[in-house]
C-alpha cells in the first residue's frame, strides 16, 4: 500500500540513503512530517523506532535486510525499539492516507 511504501521510505530517510531522499521527501506535506514527528516526540521514539515496528507488525512482512554503509548505522539499528505498540503504529499509519503515488513510488521520480 501507499502507506507501506511512505514507512519504509522514512527508514532509509532516517538510516540509509539521508542525502539523496530529501530532496524526493520535500514533496512530502510538511504537516504531515510535522504530524509524525510530534507522534514520536510524544510517545518518546524515533522514526526510525516507529518504522521499524510497522514493518515488525506487518503481516506482508516476512523478514527485515538492512544495508548499512557505517558501524554507527548498524548500531542504531539494532538499539532501534521494533515494538513502540500497535497504537502508536496505527496513529501514524493515518498520516499517509492522502499522499499521492508519485511522492511515495521511486519509480516515478525523475521522469
Amino acid at each position: 500500500s501507499l502507506a507501506d511504501a511512505c514507512l519504509i521510505a522514512l527508514i532509509r530517510q532516517d538510516v540509509f540513503v539521508r542525502n539523496q531522499l530529501l530532496s524526493y521527501f520535500d514533496r512530502v506535506d510538511k504537516e504531515i512530517m510535522g504530524n509524525i514527528d510530534k507522534l514520536c516526540e510524544d510517545n518518546n521514539i524515533a522514526k526510525l523506532d516507529l518504522c521499524l515496528s510497522y514493518l515488525n507488525h506487518n503481516a506482508n512482512v516476512d523478514y527485515m535486510v538492512f544495508g548499512v554503509d557505517t558501524k554507527a548505522q548498524l548500531e542504531e539499528i539494532l538499539n532501534a525499539n521494533f515494538d513502540v505498540g500497535i497504537d502508536v503504529i496505527k496513529q501514524g499509519k493515518e498520516f499517509f492516507k492522502e499522499i499521492d503515488e508519485f511522492t511515495l513510488n521511486p519509480s516515478l521520480w525523475n521522469k
